[in-house]
C-alpha cells in the first residue's frame, strides 16, 4: 500500500534499518532521509527514532551525530545488543564452541569469516577470492565498520567463554550462498538461525537475537504495541521486525522476503525512500 494512508497519529515510535535504507549505495546517510528525520525529531519530540541494524554501535557513531539520536535507544547487531543511552541493556551470544567450528569450517572451505564482539568486528578467516576485484576485507571497511585481525589469545577467550561473540558473518560468491547455507544448517542448525542482509553475506545468530525481538523489549517502555510502530527496512534480516509492525515499509530496493512482509512500499535507498515516506506521513 502507499504510504499516504498511514495514520500519523497512531505512530508513537519509528524505527529504521540502516544500510540499503537510510544509507544510499554509496553507504552515505541520504539528504534527503537526514532532512526528513531531523523535521521529525524537532516537530515531534515524543517519538522516538530508533535505529535496527546488523553494524555495531560504534560503526553508526556518525549517523547518530547528524539525527540526534545520542540519547535514543539503538538495535545492534541484529538484535544481539540492545542499547539505552549508550549502555548495553540486553545481549546474547553464540555457543563457543559453535563459533570455533564456524571458523574452522571457513579456513576449510575457504569462506571468509568475521566475529562480532559487541563493538569489535575481527576478520577470523579471509577469501582471497574477494568480491569484484576488492578482498573481502576492504568490502567489510567500506560499511564503515574497524575491521581487527584476531590473535590466538582472542580465540582462547572465546573458546573459554571470557569472550562472548554475538554474530558470525561469513562472506561468499552469490552462487555459493545456498550451499553455504545448506551446510550450516544441517551441522549446526540447532545452534543459531539464518539471515541476510545482503546477497553475499551470511549471518549466524542466536536464535534468541532478532530485531522483531529487541523491537519488543523496547514496547513496554512507551507504554504502545506495535500497532503504533513504524518499521523501514530492506533486508532478510528486517523482515520479522517489518511484519510485526503494523506500519512496515519495504524499500523498493528491499529483498523479497522483505518486500513480502511490510504491508507498505517507499521508494528506493539510491532515492530517499524513508525520508519520502516521513514526508507523505506527517505532511512535512
Amino acid at each position: 500500500m502507499n504510504c499516504s494512508t498511514i495514520d500519523a497519529s497512531a505512530v508513537k515510535l519509528i524505527v529504521s534499518d540502516v544500510d540499503g535504507t537510510l544509507l544510499d549505495n554509496k553507504h552515505e546517510l541520504h539528504p534527503r532521509n537526514e532532512a526528513a528525520i531531523l523535521k521529525i525529531r524537532k516537530q515531534y519530540p515524543d517519538i522516538p527514532f530508533v535505529i535496527a541494524t546488523g553494524k555495531p554501535f560504534g560503526a553508526t557513531a556518525d549517523i547518530r551525530k547528524k539525527l540526534g539520536l545520542s540519547d535514543s535507544p539503538a538495535i545492534h547487531t541484529n538484535g544481539c545488543l540492545l542499547y539505552q543511552n549508550g549502555h548495553v541493556t540486553k545481549e546474547f551470544t553464540l555457543d563457543p564452541s559453535v563459533v570455533l567450528d564456524i571458523v574452522e569450517m571457513g579456513r576449510k572451505d575457504g569462506k571468509a569469516v568475521y566475529l562480532y564482539v559487541k563493538d569489535e568486528v575481527f576478520q577470523a578467516v579471509e577469501d582471497p577470492a574477494g568480491r569484484g576485484g576488492r578482498t573481502w576485507f576492504d568490502v567489510m571497511k567500506s560499511f564503515g565498520e574497524d575491521i581487527k585481525l584476531p590473535t590466538q589469545a582472542l580465540l582462547q577467550s572465546v573458546e573459554s567463554g571470557e569472550i562472548g561473540v554475538q554474530k558470525i558473518v561469513l562472506l561468499s560468491d552469490e552462487k555459493y550462498v545456498p550451499d553455504v547455507r545448506q551446510k550450516l544448517t544441517d551441522n549446526w542448525g540447532q545452534h543459531f538461525h539464518l539471515t541476510q542482509a545482503l546477497s553475499y553475506a551470511i549471518e549466524l545468530l542466536p536464535h534468541l537475537a532478532s530485531k522483531s525481538l529487541a523491537l519488543a523489549e523496547l514496547l513496554p517502555l512507551y507504554d504502545i504495541t506495535s500497532d503504533n510502530v513504524l518499521v523501514f527496512g530492506d533486508g532478510e534480516n528486517d523482515a520479522s521486525m517489518l511484519k510485526m509492525a503494523k506500519y512496515g515499509v519495504a524499500m523498493a530496493n528491499a529483498m523479497p522476503v522483505a518486500k513480502d512482509s511490510a504491508s507498505y512500499r517507499t521508494l528506493s535507498n539510491d532515492e530517499g525512500g524513508v525520508g519520502a515516506a516521513l514526508e507523505v506521513i506527517f505532511k512535512l
